[in-house]
């Protein structure tokens, strides 16, 4: 996935500077996007899982939380490094340079050519409205393509050896109006990308986090700090302090939800507890988190602090909704080299979050 910025001035995130003149990224050996410029190029290639790396004061956690602020209309994802606005372009470019030659050479497909990419421009809007609209224009550029089956019928009928040199004009505008379905085809998969790839939700994990409940804990101060200092949306943000209402409300939830929490459940048997099964309560009575393990009872905060680390990171991405982004800051912090190993492989390997399409910024 690549990834193109589209702000004006008034919508820029103060992490990425004060105006789009001062908002420059680096990729390693060049300017990666100066966001003033008329055209930008697009930063990526942006993978399942993203670390950004860097020394000390180099600006990766404000990236992190700019990504993290940027709303969907202030970006453009693509599947390669061209967006659907360039797919167009190119297919204008194609035109202007073939229109007149196949017009020459038989006037009749030339007209057929021109309809057919008048048929195809007709459908370049803004791109917020392209994907908006996207089962229409879909409609439509099949409706396109499946021009293209009498195409290929009429070009395997005359393509070979004794075609008539009558016929060798035709058969050269046909080929050469394939370009306008290649087109077609590549802006249509680029649509499936978008739409199946735009993020539904972002979920913040900042370094502020714990699952501690005590009276020195006024509610989720943790996740108000955060708030506070970056101005970040407070339904984005976890840090574990709500964790106890998180599994009471997840309890009494719709069947999804639960299903999601019993993922997360298994997760934490197969790789911590020789697969016994786990179940996860908050215990209203004792005001605690409490784990049953193979029915031996366990309080959250009794189990190892590495567990309780894995926890915290787990949970938010187990019961995230699908096609979420998920921003955490410092994920290895409290986990030993084990841990990040089994953290790993299972954002990479596991089948239930594989379903989810989930992205990671690190």
């Amino acid at each position: 996935m690549y990834l193109k910025f589209l702000f004006n001035d008034s919508a820029i995130p103060k992490e990425f500077g004060d105006s789009l003149d001062h908002c420059i990224y680096y990729a390693p050996q060049k300017i990666a996007a100066r966001l003033a410029e008329e055209r930008q190029d697009f930063l990526g290639l942006f993978s399942k899982i993203n670390l950004f790396v860097g020394v000390n004061n180099s600006g990766k956690s404000r990236f992190l939380r700019g990504l993290l602020k940027s709303e969907n209309e202030f970006f453009e994802i693509s599947e390669s490094n061209k967006s659907i606005n360039q797919l167009f372009e190119e297919l204008e470019e194609w035109y202007e340079e073939n229109r007149k030659e196949i017009a020459a050479i038989d006037k009749i497909e030339g007209k057929k050519t021109e309809d057919l990419y008048e048929d195809v421009i007709s459908s370049k809007i803004e791109y917020r409205n392209l994907i908006g609209n996207f089962n229409t224009h879909l409609d439509n550029f099949q409706r396109i393509l499946d021009n293209q089956i009498d195409d290929d019928r009429e070009i395997e009928k005359l393509d070979g050896p004794d075609i008539h040199f009558t016929k060798k004009g035709k058969l050269t505008i046909l080929k050469r109006r394939k370009s306008i379905f290649q087109s077609v085809y590549s802006i249509r998969q680029e649509l499936n990308f978008v739409v199946e790839n735009l993020p539904s939700k972002r979920v913040y994990i900042p370094i502020f986090r714990s699952m501690a409940r005590s009276t020195v804990f006024a509610g989720d101060v943790f996740g108000k700090a955060v708030t506070e200092l970056y101005k970040l949306k407070e339904d984005q943000i976890f840090t574990g302090l709500k964790l106890f209402e998180d599994i009471l409300e997840i309890r009494n939830s719709r069947k999804n939800k639960r299903e999601d929490f019993e993922a997360f459940e298994k997760f934490l048997s197969t790789h911590f507890f020789d697969t016994k099964p786990v179940e996860i309560i908050s215990n209203h009575k004792e005001n605690h988190i409490i784990l049953y393990i193979d029915g031996e009872e366990r309080q959250i905060h009794d189990i190892g602090d590495g567990i309780q680390s894995i926890i915290l990171l787990m949970f938010p991405i187990y019961t995230a909704s699908k096609n979420t982004w998920i921003f955490i800051e410092e994920p290895e912090n409290n986990l030993h080299s084990g841990l990040q190993r089994i953290f790993m492989n299972t954002l990479l390997n596991d089948e239930f979050l594989e379903e989810k399409n989930l992205r990671y910024f690190f």
